[in-house]
């Protein structure tokens, strides 16, 4: 991202949360971060769903911090978004690392886009999953 897109992506997060249309959390190591979540509301019919992403840096997988942060920001969501009934995400088929976790967290499988994201050279499907709050 280029620094005014950047800027204005963070602008527009910002306004997002002081309107409790977003809960945004980061995690760092030493001063660097090397995670994030965030949880969105969706506009008009679907203002009622929150959408999930979440990353972390390879160097602080298998630590227990991705369960961590997931549940830090479902329990955050439901008391600073109020009107959110249900959270949806999306994850890569090759990701079962992630899959598993959200399954942990009560989340379903939904359905499947068949090899709609190219990564790494090759076509994958991406898993659409639900949960109610």
């Amino acid at each position: 991202m280029l620094f005014e897109e950047e800027k204005k992506f963070v602008e527009s997060q910002l306004a997002k949360i002081k309107e409790q249309r977003a809960v945004f959390l980061v995690v760092e190591k030493g001063k660097k971060i090397v995670g994030a979540a965030q949880i969105n509301l969706k506009e008009k019919i679907h203002a009622h769903v929150g959408h999930l992403g979440i990353s972390l840096s390879k160097e602080v997988r298998d630590q227990g911090i991705g369960s961590k942060l997931l549940e830090s920001i479902l329990k955050q969501s439901v008391q600073e978004l109020p009107s959110m009934k249900l959270i949806d995400l999306e994850v890569f088929i090759i990701n079962d690392r992630a899959k598993h976790l959200y399954e942990k967290y009560g989340f379903k499988e939904l359905g499947r886009l068949p090899k709609s994201i190219f990564y790494k050279d090759e076509y994958v499907d991406e898993i659409y999953m639900y949960r109610e709050v």
